[in-house]
């Protein structure tokens, strides 16, 4: 089940300058007539697809095109794929012709009626999907814990590069833990860090892969520790900056055991829903008919 978003060059675009606009922007491939936008560090993806309109020997013109985005996913996707998408609407004259219940119509674009449509319809098909199978685990978390892990891990790669010589960033990752879906960061060797509120903190220890074990911290165990510490525990990261890592921090470091990580079952982001969509769903009860 998928959202779609036709659209129409008025006029008709050269491909070429497509090309140099995705081409311009980060985490898009092109493949053929087609640009399929994949960010690794949130797995949002969607896709633009185009059809060709008059060609010339000189000139290679696009009429229309197709942008599709997979429902059944967390509400973060759709605040992704609206910054990309009301980004490629602004920089190309396009009509576009939207299908979705409760969408735009046939127009104008806004990025607020895209994901009124798109949340409309996402909802739609986890109704769609748990009347087929009214028992399926759908892990899920709530919608400002997904929303907050999206942003940091969306503002993860340009953190690096600002933080390189200073401290590490982490990529939040999600999992579950006895039945129940939970958030982790990992931090190495007890190096300078940015640390974002997550239900776990993973302890790495040692500098090479073969001599690396690790503990596994809950939250507020670390924020104890940390704030005996003397650091101020009260931001959202905690920003641990040093040249080396302080004495008291050492210590409480080397009283973490190490973990059985086996208890640790690993979710892909794409996997994890809204509780509040899902609940939304349940509560509304089967369709009678999936919507297309």
């Amino acid at each position: 089940m998928t959202y779609t978003l036709d659209f129409q060059f008025a006029p008709e675009v050269d491909w070429r300058r497509l090309q140099a606009y995705f081409a311009a922007r980060r985490h898009y491939e092109i493949d053929g007539y087609e640009a399929f936008y994949r960010n690794p560090d949130t797995l949002v993806m969607f896709l633009f697809s185009f059809e060709r309109g008059r060609w010339s020997p000189l000139r290679k013109n696009i009429g229309a095109g197709t942008f599709s985005l997979q429902y059944l996913r967390a509400g973060c996707f759709g605040l992704e794929a609206e910054r990309e998408l009301s980004a490629f609407m602004a920089a190309f004259t396009a009509r576009i012709e939207d299908p979705q219940i409760d969408g735009m119509g046939d127009g104008p674009y806004s990025g607020d009626g895209f994901l009124r449509g798109w949340n409309f319809g996402n909802e739609l098909a986890v109704r769609a999907t748990l009347s087929r199978e009214p028992d399926l685990d759908i892990p899920t978390l709530p919608a400002a814990v997904l929303t907050d892990v999206w942003r940091w891990n969306y503002a993860s790669t340009a953190d690096r590069m600002r933080f390189r010589d200073r401290r590490f960033i982490p990529h939040i990752t999600l999992f579950r833990r006895s039945g129940q879906p939970g958030r982790f960061v990992i931090w190495p060797s007890g190096m300078p860090v940015s640390l974002p509120r997550v239900d776990y903190v993973m302890i790495g220890r040692g500098y090479k892969p073969t001599d690396q074990s690790f503990g596994l911290v809950p939250w507020a165990e670390l924020v104890e520790a940390l704030a005996e510490a003397g650091f101020d525990t009260t931001k959202n990261p905690i920003e641990l900056e040093y040249f080396r890592t302080p004495k008291d921090v050492e210590r409480w470091l080397a009283t973490i055991p190490r973990a059985d990580l086996g208890s640790l079952q690993r979710i892909e982001g794409d996997a994890v829903m809204d509780a509040e969509t899902v609940a939304a769903a349940r509560a509304a009860g089967p369709l009678s008919t999936s919507p297309v």
